[in-house]
């Protein structure tokens, strides 16, 4: 049997070495919550990070909308190109419209607005396959460039290269392929 000292002593030491561990428990407990405290600012430096590069592609993203015609309302995207046609694929009847729409065009925009190069323009121009071909990018370049509701300095340096070495060079091209094909000397008022 134990005296009531021994039992006391007995359970001042247990008391003691409880006081000891839990005074290691407050040491690991301040030192997870320093590295809990270091961990949410790190964590509010990588979240302020990532929002300033979310607003970096936002910016990034509206720059390349408005260079690409911009979302919203059909009238503020501006022009944007039909589908490209496999020419050499089409049957005539798959080309009389298209070539409709060129008529168009060269009738009311390239004839009208662009002198000695729409001269240049052989009548018979529907009948070859390089001038088909040629003014649909032509028809379809003119229009990306010119029909946008906002004149950038990019679209107009594009609109100076169009005019004044892509269209000439079309023309050129274009000039060259009916020089001597006959069909503008079968028809009355052939243009060359």
């Amino acid at each position: 049997m134990t005296t009531d000292g021994e039992g006391l002593t007995a359970a001042l030491l247990q008391l003691a070495g409880h006081a000891e561990r839990l005074g290691k428990l407050d040491d690991r407990m301040a030192e997870v919550a320093s590295k809990l405290a270091d961990s949410a600012l790190q964590t509010a430096n990588l979240t302020a990070g990532l929002q300033a590069q979310a607003d970096a592609l936002t910016g990034i993203k509206a720059q390349l909308d408005a260079l690409a015609g911009g979302e919203g309302e059909p009238e503020e995207k501006g022009y944007m190109p039909v589908p490209a046609l496999r020419w050499w694929l089409l049957s005539d009847g798959e080309k009389e419209p298209a070539v409709r729409r060129l008529r168009g065009w060269v009738e009311v925009v390239f004839r009208p607005g662009y002198g000695y190069l729409a001269e240049r323009l052989p009548v018979c121009w529907p009948q070859h396959a390089l001038a088909v071909i040629t003014l649909d990018w032509i028809s379809e370049l003119h229009s990306v460039l010119c029909l946008q509701p906002k004149r950038t300095p990019q679209a107009l340096a594009g609109m100076a290269e169009w005019q004044l070495r892509l269209l000439p060079g079309a023309m050129d091209q274009i000039a060259a392929e009916a020089r001597s094909c006959g069909h503008a000397m079968a028809m009355n008022g052939a243009r060359r």
